[in-house]
């Protein structure tokens, strides 16, 4: 049994995000086959999907990035990240996903797509700092005036509810 093949089963069982990038990394540093790139990322992409800690999700979001090098694996790739992006209420991992999303060639609709969801979780948001996340993360999807003009209202309604002085 080949080295690439013992990782990827060990992958295959994993349950704990940290080690499955972890595994998916050095399966990319062994000059895998497509099919190898493919099941290594559908198995981050399974822990992507309820994954909480913030930067276990960042280092899965890398290793799909990483193991995705054609055009069909981005696209697959970029869409099974959106896929998760709709279903975001968290919005740290929702920028996570969209860094993911624009690191794999983004056509305008994924970018138009990812906007509506940040600009979602934007308009109900009462932090301040998550607001400016969420705020980043769509500057990162080229917006549109009307995309602006959505999130500066949402930041402004954010100011206007302070009370203390302070946005938290």
């Amino acid at each position: 049994v080949c080295s690439s093949d013992l990782l990827l089963r060990l992958l295959a069982d994993q349950t704990d995000g940290r080690v499955a990038a972890g595994l998916a990394g050095t399966v990319a540093g062994l000059d895998p086959t497509e099919d190898d790139k493919r099941q290594a990322r559908e198995v981050l992409l399974r822990l992507l999907a309820s994954q909480a800690d913030f930067w276990v999700a960042e280092n899965l979001v890398a290793g799909v990035a990483q193991l995705a090098t054609t055009t069909q694996d981005k696209r697959q790739a970029r869409e099974a990240m959106l896929e998760l992006l709709t279903s975001q209420t968290n919005s740290w991992s929702a920028g996570c996903l969209v860094r993911g999303v624009v690191s794999l060639d983004p056509t305008e609709d994924d970018k138009r797509r990812a906007r509506g969801v940040l600009l979602g979780l934007l308009a109900d948001q009462t932090d301040g700092q998550v607001s400016a996340g969420l705020v980043g993360a769509v500057a990162f999807l080229d917006p549109t005036e009307g995309d602006k003009r959505q999130a500066r209202g949402a930041l402004l309604r954010l100011l206007a509810d302070q009370t203390d002085g302070q946005v938290s």
